[in-house]
């Protein structure tokens, strides 16, 4: 056998490999959760190189914002995420009441809205250039803290 035939069948193997993990590892059923966390081969990455960062509190303001990471509001507030070096955040939020939460997408032009039950947490994920993060209460009023997202 020659150089190139034992490359080329080590290369096959590892293609076979990855094949079958990624058959074994796939992702299973998230109920159409959009912060479900992937599986398989993607889901295992995450594990080994880790989440993003949490969003500082320092670099968050909005109306709606209190001490102490709890957020009231009565209608509709502007969570604004400032600007950072960091490629990466997350605003985690944990919901007493029904909530709406529109945010840009971070790579992309588009707007993300997720409709949040009562006792939901949710993790907003924010690129470096920050981001305005729309909170719409669907009650008479509603309570939200900081770093309970999932």
């Amino acid at each position: 056998m020659t150089r190139n035939q034992k490359l080329l069948g080590g290369l096959v193997a590892l293609v076979v490999v990855l094949f079958v993990l990624s058959l074994t590892n796939g992702g299973g059923n998230d109920g159409g959760n959009p912060g479900a966390k992937p599986g398989g081969l993607v889901g295992l990455l995450g594990d080994w190189f880790g989440d993003a960062a949490a969003a500082d509190e320092a670099d968050l303001s909005g109306d709606c914002l209190r001490p102490g990471g709890r957020l009231e509001l009565d209608g509709t507030c502007v969570l604004r995420v400032a600007p950072s070096d960091q490629d990466m955040r997350v605003v985690k939020l944990h919901t007493e009441q029904p909530v709406t939460v529109s945010a840009p997408s971070v790579r992309g032009d588009t707007t993300v809205t997720a409709d949040l039950a009562a006792g939901e947490d949710a993790s907003v994920s924010v690129g470096p250039d920050g981001a305005d993060i729309t909170l719409t209460c669907g009650a008479e009023s509603c309570v939200l803290t900081l770093g309970k997202g999932e």
